[in-house]
């Protein structure tokens, strides 16, 4: 039993060392590193060592190894964590401006973690979590992920569990904008 549950993409960064270095030039990388909002919040809650789980998609390669491994590694319920031997696991390409903001070129929709859908859920396992965290990611990653997350918030609500929304989106992993995007309010 994981008393949280965590759902979305998992996803490798490859990342610039130096800051100000555009991902359109030549220059070194450094990683890959795991992951994606919803797998880094499934794994921050198993070092504090509460149990955690996380449901999501990764492919059937090194980038999902490192991921499934890491995870596993932290102590965070991975059985729920499925491979597509059809995609590849997503990646973020990152560089850092000196003004501490970043930029990211990511490769998710089409890729192991756009696959999230109901058919990775189940439903005693997702009923039993005490807490269920999602992301806005996820919601707008693709039609079936925010299907899975409405569906995994039925069921964990149905069984008098909580819910919780880190409200992070990013532009680019968005599918289609949902109509209120661009009009949101800015912090």
């Amino acid at each position: 039993m994981s008393a949280i549950l965590s759902i979305g993409e998992a996803l490798v960064e490859i990342m610039r060392p130096e800051p100000d270095m555009p991902l359109h030039r030549p220059a070194p990388f450094i990683g890959p590193f795991p992951s994606g909002a919803p797998a880094i919040f499934a794994d921050c809650v198993a070092r504090l060592g509460v149990s955690s789980g996380f449901i999501g998609v990764v492919g059937a390669d090194d980038f999902g190894a490192c991921l499934r491994n890491r995870l596993r590694a932290d102590g965070v319920d991975v059985t729920h964590l499925a491979t597509d031997p059809d995609r590849l696991t997503g990646i973020a390409f990152v560089t850092y401006r000196s003004d501490g903001g970043r930029h990211f070129l990511f490769h998710m929709r089409d890729a192991a973690a756009g696959q999230l859908g109901l058919r990775h859920l189940d439903r005693g396992y997702v009923a039993q979590a005490k807490w269920l965290h999602i992301c806005g990611s996820a919601l707008a990653a693709s039609e079936g992920s925010r299907e899975a997350c409405y569906q995994a918030v039925e069921w964990v609500k149905g069984a008098s569990g909580q819910v919780s929304l880190d409200p992070n989106l990013r532009r680019a992993t968005v599918l289609t904008p949902p109509a209120w995007y661009n009009n949101r309010p800015r912090c």
